[in-house]
C-alpha cells in the first residue's frame, strides 16, 4: 500500500476542504482521509492534513492537487510515506472524536531515536481510556521537512488531554521536547 500525505496552510479550511471532497468521489481505487486543525497544541501552523491511500496513487494525487486553485493555500508540502508502526484497528467511523496530527521535523539521523520514544511513549497511552488508534507514518520522500507523522485517533479531546496529562506520561513528554514537533487537535472530514 503507498501513502501520500498533503500538508496545507490556508486561510479557508472550508473552501479547500470542499474542493478536496467534491474532486474524490470519482476517485475509486484511492482512500482519502481529511484532517482539519482546531486546536494547536504546539507550532502547528498548518490547517489541513490529507492522508491519501491507494496502490498506484501518485498519478491520482497530482491531479487533485495541480487542479486546486494555489489562491487556497499558503503552503503545501507533500510527503510520500509508509507506515513505520501502527497501534489498534482504523475506525470505520474517522469523523468522530478527536485527532491528534503531529508532524515531526527531525533529520534522518534522529529517526530511530523518535521512534524509540514513540514506542516507549505508545506503550502507556494505548491502554488509557478513549485511545482508539494510531500510526506513525515514515516519509520515503528524499530530503523531507517532515521525517515521521504521527496520526492518532481518541474518542474526545478530553480523553486525550487526560492522558497525555497523566503522571504516567511526564517522562515522554520532556523526552519529547528535544524535538521539533508541530501537535494539532483535529476533525476528520
Amino acid at each position: 500500500m503507498n501513502y501520500i500525505i498533503d500538508i496545507y496552510t490556508t486561510d479557508d479550511k472550508s473552501k479547500l476542504c470542499q474542493y478536496l471532497s467534491d474532486n474524490l468521489t470519482e476517485r475509486v481505487e484511492l482512500a482519502v482521509e481529511i484532517y482539519t486543525k482546531f486546536k494547536e497544541v504546539k507550532d502547528a501552523f498548518y490547517d489541513v492534513l490529507v492522508v491519501y491511500k491507494g496502490l498506484e496513487i501518485e498519478r491520482d494525487v497530482e491531479q487533485i492537487s495541480n487542479n486546486i486553485d494555489q489562491s487556497l493555500y499558503s503552503a503545501h508540502e507533500r510527503i510520500a510515506c509508509r507506515i513505520a508502526i501502527e497501534l489498534g484497528q482504523l475506525q470505520d467511523t474517522l469523523e468522530s472524536g478527536c485527532w491528534l496530527i503531529n508532524p515531526f521535523e527531525i533529520t534522518t539521523q534522529q529517526i530511530p531515536d523518535v521512534i524509540d520514544m514513540w514506542d516507549k511513549a505508545k506503550d502507556d497511552l494505548i491502554h488509557k481510556p478513549g485511545f482508539v488508534h494510531a500510526r506513525l507514518f515514515q516519509a520515503l520522500t528524499p530530503h523531507p521537512k517532515y521525517n515521521l507523522i504521527n496520526v492518532a485517533h481518541w474518542v474526545s479531546e478530553s480523553t486525550f488531554t487526560k492522558a497525555i496529562e497523566a503522571d504516567s506520561y511526564s517522562s515522554h513528554r520532556q523526552r519529547s521536547l528535544q524535538y521539533k514537533l508541530h501537535p494539532a487537535l483535529c476533525k476528520s472530514r
